[in-house]
């Protein structure tokens, strides 16, 4: 009987949605050149060699090779699958091999399967009983001719698995969820980990992001599209599952994978990438994954990394105070046991940290709903585990909101960023997306573990002013004359306000104006300083551009001019700021000014100084994005000293800088052209020139008094 097509199966070869075919079979009747008549119209079933040869001729839909993979949405296809796994066992040898398997006699069969190590996927008795089967071996060969080999058709049995009401279904993960999860094994992986699955959920991940499986069922590990050069394995209750007790479509993938030159068995390697994956929510499951979770973080050596993903109810929301999911979280945290250590470690006032005992959770993700394609409207939470890279500081976790922000490929991207930072311990110097930073101990006591806006960590304030004088001590001079810099204590560290709260109460924008930059090269008149995007980015001194008051007046008649302490801003390309501390001046568009307010509301006040630090500190160019920190009313006068002293400094330090530059290239220049001569001074020379430049001075000096 010659291979058929039903409707859906004519769709999914074409690549168009049913209603399509519909369209084509109306629109081109069964004349010669249309659409082929059904083989079977009480089924409406078509032939598939009609139906891949006619797409080709007219080239309808989406797939300019339909003629050939026809057979692989056929019903021969629908054949091999009843018999799955004696299928995938012969496609894997047939990849093995690259021979037909009807000219396979026995003993090459063992030899390949030997040669590969694969004898667990293998096994002698069932795949010689397979070879014999002589209608299972047609289907095979006919499809693997049609595939072009035996590792695509697998991987094509495994995008079937994932289909509704099969054995992958429930784990199957949405596109945009597929490429967030490949961005983060590609940003966390490398060559040397060895990728542990925890159960047929995370195998049935790693099959559609690691594979990458196209709607024709191709794979692209070929490309790199996962480090697997340590290969793999399935691990349930701590154990490898072998292929033996592993469901049939699990073996499918292992196949799969192996085909593909993947390693399948065995943790050799001294790295491990842990997966696990958890699409229940209910008690059992729960109690489950945090016992599994636990004992995963109990074996981590120092470049192993876990990573969780789950239903946010369990990962991250309130569980209940005392209940017994409540109660399997903490105990997966081993927050209690954390807890005593360290108040025996106070008791016998020990030096250092306290040893950490706790989960060693470095970041936490609350995930956007529609993530699972069984069930869209649970959302999912992500925890990456990796152990504490620095034992001299506190571990602390990073909680990142993604909850609402859809995955593009830049979130996808940022995302894998940031956990891949959080798990090298690179939290300092990493530029993080929407993320928060708690202490480990202190986050996983609470009762949710989303930390919200504004929450800080307590600072030291004693830690804080010793790092101020190690600073002044090194910058050779005092830089709070008249200040006195006193510790606060341990207290929670005020938080930034957002622009929008900025701009409400504490200051106000103004806009750049249009200023042509033909008009800006004036050298006499009434001048004016112009202030542009270059100025502001230290790309050129304030006042190398100026124009004339009159003309500026002229072409942009409604121009206004800075005020003494304008912060002057750009949000373009990448966000910069500089303090206007004389005014007068002209801001040339793009560049912005930001005036704070005067007089202190809600007992804060804006310092202009502060305001430029936390700009040029922003991330993005958005400003609906960015945080600004404000100063107490009552310490703003003496902030503001600071700042004024530290301005002086540094442009005095530049004006050294200047001058150095412009004497380098004045003596060396004047060597090389001939008109100074130059030459190594001996000891007494230098210290006869000495003498005479101190006689010179002082002659100079009796002069002038004279």
């Amino acid at each position: 009987m010659p291979d058929t097509l039903t409707m859906q199966q004519v769709a999914d070869l074409a690549g168009v949605r049913r209603a399509v075919v519909s369209m084509w079979r109306s629109r081109y009747p069964t004349t010669e050149g249309g659409f082929p008549a059904p083989v079977d119209a009480r089924s409406l079933t078509f032939s598939a060699d009609a139906v891949g040869e006619w797409l080709t001729r007219t080239g309808r839909g989406n797939n300019p090779d339909a003629a050939v993979d026809a057979a692989l949405h056929s019903s021969r296809f629908a054949t091999i699958r009843e018999h799955l796994d004696a299928a995938s066992g012969l496609l894997l040898l047939q990849a093995l091999t690259g021979e037909l398997l009807a000219d396979l006699d026995a003993e090459t069969a063992l030899d390949a399967i030997l040669d590969a190590q694969l004898p667990a996927l293998l096994p002698t008795r069932e795949t010689l009983a397979a070879l014999d089967d002589a209608a299972l071996v047609a289907d095979v060969d006919t499809l693997a001719e049609a595939g072009y080999g035996g590792e695509r058709v697998l991987w094509r049995l495994v995008a079937a698995e994932h289909a509704p009401g099969e054995a992958f279904a429930e784990h199957s993960l949405t596109v945009d969820a597929a490429a967030m999860f490949t961005s983060l094994l590609r940003a966390v992986a490398t060559p040397d980990h060895h990728v542990v699955l925890h159960g047929q959920g995370a195998l049935a991940l790693l099959t559609q992001v690691a594979a990458d499986i196209p709607a024709d069922g191709t794979s692209s590990l070929g490309q790199g599209t996962m480090l697997l050069n340590a290969g793999l394995s399935v691990r349930e209750k701590g154990a490898e599952v072998p292929p033996a007790r592993a469901s049939a479509a699990s073996r499918l993938a292992l196949r799969a994978f192996a085909a593909s030159g993947i390693e399948t068995t065995g943790t050799d390697a001294g790295d491990n990438l842990h997966v696990i994956v958890e699409n229940r929510a209910d008690a059992h499951a729960a109690i489950t994954l945090f016992e599994k979770v636990r004992a995963v973080s109990h074996d981590l050596a120092d470049r192993d990394v876990a990573l969780v993903l789950a239903p946010a109810d369990l990962l991250v929301g309130t569980l209940g105070e005392g209940s017994n999911l409540d109660e399997a979280r903490r105990e997966c945290f081993n927050i209690s046991q954390a807890q005593r250590a360290v108040s025996r470690h106070r008791q016998e006032q020990r030096a250092g940290l306290a040893p950490d005992y706790t989960l060693p959770l470095r970041y936490v993700a609350t995930l956007p709903k529609g993530m699972l394609r069984a069930t869209g409207r649970r959302r999912l939470a992500l925890w990456a585990l990796a152990p504490n890279t620095d034992d001299t500081r506190p571990a602390f976790t990073t909680y990142g909101d993604h909850a609402n922000h859809a995955f593009g490929p830049g979130e996808c991207d940022a995302l894998a960023a940031d956990v891949a930072a959080a798990c090298s311990g690179d939290r300092a110097t990493h530029a993080f997306l929407r993320a928060r930073h708690r202490a480990t101990c202190n986050l996983l006591d609470e009762s949710s573990l989303v930390i919200p806006p504004g929450v800080r960590e307590p600072r030291d304030g004693g830690e804080v002013l010793a790092q101020a004088w190690g600073h002044e001590s090194r910058a050779g001079a005092p830089l709070a004359p008249g200040v006195d810099l006193v510790s606060a204590g341990l207290v929670a560290a005020q938080a930034p306000k957002t622009w929008a709260d900025i701009l409400s109460t504490w200051a106000s924008v103004r806009r750049g104006h249009r200023v042509p930059d033909e008009i800006i090269a004036a050298t006499r008149g009434a001048l004016v300083d112009v202030i542009g995007a270059d100025e502001v980015r230290g790309l050129r001194a304030v006042g190398a551009r100026r124009v004339d008051r009159l003309e500026v007046e002229r072409v942009v008649p409604q121009v206004r001019y800075t005020e003494p302490g304008d912060v002057v801003f750009v949000a373009v390309e990448r966000p910069a700021a500089i303090v206007d501390e004389r005014g007068g001046r002209v801001v040339q568009t793009p560049a912005r000014i930001l005036r704070p307010r005067s007089g202190a509301l809600d007992g804060l006040r804006l310092i202009s100084a502060q305001a430029v630090l936390d700009i040029n500190a922003q991330r993005g160019v958005d400003t609906a994005g960015w945080h600004l920190h404000l100063t107490p009313a009552e310490q703003a006068d003496a902030a503001q000293r600071v700042a004024t002293t530290v301005a002086v400094r540094r442009r005095a330090l530049r004006d050294q800088l200047t001058a150095l530059d412009a004497y380098e290239t004045t003596v060396l220049t004047g060597i090389a052209e001939g008109v100074l001569h130059a030459e190594v001074a001996t000891p007494t020379r230098m210290h006869d020139m000495q003498q005479e430049a101190v006689t010179t001075r002082n002659e100079e000096s009796r002069r002038c008094r004279e």
